[in-house]
């Protein structure tokens, strides 16, 4: 009876290992180039592509890297090179992908080498998975919706034409085809609906009934044709796109919709609430968990304005989903935030952080700068939403340092163009902003892209010195990141 149960056990292990065995898939990638320190990819969670769940593998010093990942099931995973490249692969089980990072071009960095590699190299043709669409301006030059559904569909069919010609010279597998095929689909059917909404956007704002229609007719045709229960749907990487607009499509179609009422939402700031709450009545089951760890991970990753309500969501999201595979890549991201505000909580008050006189009403950036004459000044112009703004207030303390050694102050505009009072002054609590600040109303700020910007824009941040007199010294300063370069720019100071 005992050696029967030993048989028994070495039998189950040695299915467990095959299993194992064949669910493995690896990838052999070279980098040309210079050498980064890692090589990022994503990692599916029950054969969703899901932007957070990274992983990453460490090149050699010539380059070489390899990749190595269990799955059931035909999937999609994205590598990069963080800000350098990226692409993707349709992994299957028990395969051997090879892949090179080409830094030294200017286009097509990602190649997928080896034999039967025409179908991947295809898909990388494509634009890359992402939170959004955004290749949408050319079906929007179009007014007739007839005429942009007429396109899409002739774009999708010539995709997949693509690979069902591969399938037929047995290039890909079927499981292959099938997925390439439901996410080409998918990809098109939330370009087909972000058209639609934004045309229905249009028709409200100018009041016209026959765009109202027409846009309405080409929104009912995308879940009529596409319904978000389509089975394996998720498993492309476009699926939160398409889902984000069906949550619009029910939502603003509802007859009892009222857009005043949606508006004020906003202005209340609570629309990450009423988002989850409307894809809550109209997603169901996995999508429903994909959806809403989706929307938490790319507002947290976003990090426009910290927002409390992301952290309740968060705790909603876990007590909803106690077992979920995409609690630990949410708790990573959204931890920041609930640090953030831990720390706007345990702020006092500092004399150091000083608010300029009656800063609603100046208008131009001479009347501003006449405020601090006799100071010598270096000017941070950022907004709440920004983050790369916000990646250079981690050098605040060094920042300081410089500053005082040259008896220099700092200038914090803030643009009151798409930032919220509350948030901005949250933020400056936050980060311990020390300085004088100002958000800027609309004239002032129009008054600083006219001098400093370029084509009626500005980018963010951006910095300036001005000395004592108010004259500026250099109309784009080095940032508080680049020490070394500021401090030899503060050096042409006027002495008082």
């Amino acid at each position: 009876m005992k050696v029967n149960r030993i048989v028994l056990v070495l039998l189950i292990l040695t299915y467990l290992s095959c299993n194992a065995k064949k669910s493995e898939i690896i990838i052999i990638g070279k980098i040309i180039g210079d050498i980064p320190e890692k090589v990022e990819y994503t990692t599916p969670i029950n054969g969703t592509w899901f932007y957070g769940s990274k992983q990453s593998a460490k090149p050699d010093s010539l380059g070489n890297f390899k990749i190595t990942i269990n799955i059931n099931s035909p999937s999609f995973i994205t590598l990069y090179i963080p800000n350098k490249a990226s692409g993707t692969l349709l992994i299957e089980p028990k395969k051997i992908y090879n892949i090179n990072f080409n830094l030294t071009l200017k286009d097509k960095k990602f190649i997928v080498t080896g034999k039967r590699n025409k179908a991947q190299n295809i898909y990388n043709s494509f634009p890359n998975p992402d939170f959004n669409i955004f290749d949408l301006n050319k079906f929007l030059k179009d007014s007739v919706t007839s005429v942009i559904a007429s396109k899409i569909k002739t774009n999708k069919e010539k995709e997949i034409l693509m690979f069902q010609e591969l399938l037929d010279e047995k290039e890909i597998s079927e499981d292959f085809f099938a997925l390439i095929k439901l996410d080409r689909e998918c990809y098109y059917a939330a370009i087909t609906g972000k058209v639609a909404f934004i045309k229905f956007m249009d028709s409200y704002r100018n009041n016209n009934e026959e765009l109202k229609n027409s846009s309405l007719e080409l929104w009912n045709t995308v879940f009529n044709t596409m319904p978000i229960i389509t089975p394996m749907l998720n498993s492309s990487p476009w699926f939160y796109s398409l889902a984000e607009n069906y949550v619009n499509y029910k939502e603003y179609t509802d007859p009892t919709f009222n857009f005043a009422e949606l508006t004020e939402i906003y202005k209340q700031g609570l629309i990450h609430a009423h988002q989850i709450s409307e894809s809550n009545k109209y997603l169901k089951d996995t999508r429903l968990e994909y959806f809403n760890a989706s929307y938490l991970y790319y507002h947290c990753w976003q990090n426009k304005d910290n927002s409390k309500e992301l952290i309740t969501h968060y705790y909603n999201f876990k007590e909803d989903y106690p077992s979920s595979n995409y609690t630990k890549h949410l708790t990573s991201i959204v931890t920041p935030i609930i640090e953030f505000h831990k720390k706007v909580e345990e702020a006092s008050s500092s004399n150091k952080i000083k608010f300029i006189d009656n800063y609603e009403n100046i208008d131009s950036f001479d009347e501003l700068t006449k405020t601090l004459r006799g100071k010598k000044i270096y000017i941070d112009i950022w907004g709440t939403w920004c983050g790369p703004c916000k990646k250079e207030f981690q050098y605040i303390d060094d920042l300081k340092k410089l500053l005082n050694s040259k008896k220099a102050e700092v200038l914090y505009i803030c643009e009151g163009r798409n930032s919220k009072e509350k948030v901005w002054k949250e933020m400056i609590k936050g980060y311990n902003l020390e300085g004088y600040h100002i958000m800027a109303n609309e004239k002032l700020l129009a008054d600083i892209i006219k001098i400093f910007g370029n084509n009626n824009s500005i980018y963010y941040p951006h910095y300036i010195l001005i000395d004592v007199d108010g004259i500026v010294i250099n109309k784009s300063a080095a940032k508080p990141s680049e020490l070394i370069k500021l401090e030899r720019q503060l050096n042409n100071f006027k002495i008082n």
